[in-house]
């Protein structure tokens, strides 16, 4: 699923967070599928890898977060170049808030976003990026 909503809820408060979490969590075992997609504004995304994505790791539910910025292609910043993925640790949200005890890591892949290629390569595959990059 794209989360339960396209709400953009890096940029929610915690309270909310939690609420789009569980029912995500629950849409996502009716679909017997273990990834999201997540859609967030172009400023939210050290709120989403700090605050929002360690809350899937208390249940273990979601394993897999693809995001997409809004607006698309823009870059997140939130990769290195030659990282296409993070492990994003269960030890809790940079508020210092507790998200739950222990936990699973989730893996946030690097979006297909602008990588400084020509617009019709986007189309055509990985151009110039390794095997494997996403």
């Amino acid at each position: 699923p794209s989360g339960h909503l396209y709400s953009y809820p890096a940029s929610t408060p915690p309270e909310v967070q939690r609420e789009i979490v569980s029912a995500t969590e629950s849409d996502a075992a009716a679909l017997n599928t273990t990834g999201l997609v997540d859609w967030e504004w172009f400023t939210a995304w050290r709120a989403a890898e700090g605050d929002y994505y360690p809350r899937y790791c208390e249940n273990g539910v979601i394993r897999g977060i693809f995001p997409l910025c809004v607006p698309y292609f823009a870059p997140t910043f939130r990769f290195a170049d030659g990282e296409y993925y993070k492990i994003i640790s269960p030890s809790g949200p940079s508020s210092g808030e507790e998200v739950g005890n222990g936990g699973s890591p989730v893996v946030m892949f690097r979006p297909r976003e602008w990588r400084g290629k020509k617009p019709a390569g986007m189309g055509q595959g990985g151009g110039s990026d390794p095997p494997g990059a996403l």
